[in-house]
């Protein structure tokens, strides 16, 4: 196992597998049986007993969130607005008269049932320009 980035006591800001910043927290301890030497710690938060991963820990103030919005090939910019219940990408689309919802599924965007299942596939227009997204990725 590598050596500990953080240490008991260190201020952290958790970020969870989402992106969802907590900040302002403490080291408690260190999870000595995470499983395959991975670094886990316990930090005070109202889950102290489950451990948090090395990498969704940081230095106070050091995280950047990811920027997940899309460019169109019609040359707008699709805003995300959260994850889905399966872990996809949901956006606010513009359109000409109304924003549109959609979820990103293998690349493509598509619109969403009343259970929030992918549907219909939007327009060639309405979906990501992958070489721009490639570049500024």
């Amino acid at each position: 196992m590598s050596s500990p980035k953080f240490k008991v006591g260190d201020k952290v800001d958790y970020v969870n597998d989402f992106g969802v910043l907590f900040p302002n927290h403490t080291v408690i301890s260190i999870d000595d049986d995470a499983e395959n030497g991975e670094i886990r710690y316990f930090i005070d938060t109202g889950c102290r007993w489950c451990s948090k991963k090395e990498k969704n820990l940081h230095k106070p103030g050091t995280y950047k969130p990811k920027n997940f919005d899309l460019l169109l090939r019609n040359g707008k910019t699709a805003k995300f607005l959260c994850h889905d219940s399966w872990g996809n990408k949901v956006y606010i689309v513009p359109d000409d008269e109304k924003e549109l919802e959609a979820v990103l599924v293998d690349g493509s965007l598509y619109t969403r049932n009343s259970y929030e299942e992918p549907c219909c596939k939007f327009d060639n227009d309405l979906q990501p320009d992958i070489t721009s997204n490639l570049r500024s990725a």
